[in-house]
């Protein structure tokens, strides 16, 4: 298993809701809304800039060529994860979302039971929004 295999496996079996990695050797994680450094690992930017390479090796990156970013999904043993990679001061850096595959309910995100109403409306258009890892 490569490295950043090994980190994504981490966050995702520490509930970490996203990994923020740059090619200067920071790697972040996001639990709760607070973004932290990854627990207990160390990276080196050599070792960063791989796990980038990793992402997008099978991505076309003239998009990256013309400094706009990259929206994919990225699979690793049937685990699902959003990335976003994108130049940053002159290097390249990736967010990713952990998508996990139970979709909690209105009592495990703490909403209130009569939001489950929109669910039953004929027609209309119901828009959620919250901040980013809030369970939209």
């Amino acid at each position: 298993m490569n490295i950043l295999d090994q980190v994504l496996e981490k966050a995702r079996f520490s509930n970490f809701s996203d990994v923020h990695i740059d090619e200067k050797g920071q790697v972040l994680t996001r639990l709760d809304g607070k973004l932290m450094p990854f627990p207990n690992m160390t990276f080196t930017a050599e070792q960063t800039k791989e796990m980038i390479r990793t992402l997008i090796e099978k991505e076309d990156t003239s998009r990256l060529e013309r400094q706009e970013d990259l929206d994919f999904v990225y699979v690793e043993s049937s685990f699902r994860y959003r990335v976003n990679v994108y130049a940053q001061q002159g290097a390249l850096s990736a967010a990713i979302r952990v998508i996990y595959e139970n979709i909690r309910t209105l009592d495990e995100l703490g909403l209130p039971s009569v939001l489950s109403s929109f669910t039953k409306v004929p027609r209309g258009l119901v828009l959620l929004t919250g901040p980013t890892g809030s369970g939209k």
